[in-house]
């Protein structure tokens, strides 16, 4: 459920007159007693806005690295890749779905990969289905050999967004599917176009509160911007925004 700071703002002031106008009315005792039971409303109101109930994901991933790189000067073609460490949470899995991935142009172009350690390379592995979610994709890769709770497995995953970057401002969202350890993400725009800060938000039940700015990696790197988190909450979205400069260099 997702109601506005206004309306949550505007209930409780009415609340708060009715209370005012009860004890001038009333006895102490019939206010003191409406007061806790408000209260009580009210706790259970911002419960009901703010908390959303945790998804029985099946996978656990101990390291979740994404990288956005922007491939040229317009956002025309700009990559992802996801490289993740997991497991499932109990017993066996042959899949993994990827989900929540839609752009203001197209996503295309998926690829699944999953590291093998003995011979230290990535093989490439069967996109299983293709399909869509609420508007947005979910791809499922399908494993030729059985992932268990035991083993940690490495995976990656890269697909393309094209034309989804083209406006003045521009953002990028995260949503923790997965319980996570440890989230890295880095952006790597081009040379004549790159943003000169990021702002990071932490999105729950539609309310948006700033959490972080981001910043250049170093004077030498100006087009490479870094952020990580440990344990990110489950069902959270980080929602990253910028605003391309006025004149590209």
């Amino acid at each position: 459920m997702q109601v506005s700071k206004v309306v949550f703002a505007a209930e409780i002031s009415i609340i708060i007159l009715l209370l005012f106008l009860i004890f001038n009315v009333y006895a102490t005792w019939v206010g003191a007693v409406l007061t806790i039971i408000v209260g009580i409303v009210i706790y259970a109101r911002i419960r009901l806005t703010m908390v959303v109930p945790l998804s029985s994901s099946p996978f656990l991933i101990q390291k979740h690295t994404t990288k956005i790189e922007f491939k040229d000067s317009m956002g025309k073609l700009v990559q992802v890749t996801k490289d993740q460490v997991i497991k499932p949470c109990k017993g066996k899995a042959t899949e993994f779905i990827d989900r929540n991935l839609s752009g203001t142009g197209r996503v295309d172009n998926f690829k699944s990969f999953r590291y093998l350690n003995q011979e230290g390379k990535w093989k490439e592995c069967k996109i299983n289905s293709i399909r869509t979610e609420g508007g947005s994709f979910a791809i499922s890769t399908l494993y030729d050999q059985t992932l268990t709770e035991d083993t940690w497995t490495r995976r990656k995953f890269e697909f393309d967004f094209i034309d989804c970057f083209l406006e003045e401002e521009e953002s990028f969202i995260y949503r923790v599917d997965n319980p996570t350890e440890s989230f890295d993400i880095t952006f790597v725009f081009n040379p004549n176009r790159k943003p000169e800060q990021i702002i990071v938000y932490k999105v729950i039940g539609g309310y948006k509160k700033q959490s972080y700015i981001i910043t250049p990696k170093s004077v030498i790197q100006p087009t490479i911007f870094e952020w990580s988190i440990r344990n990110p909450l489950l069902a959270f979205e980080y929602l990253f925004i910028w605003t391309w400069r006025k004149s590209f260099q």
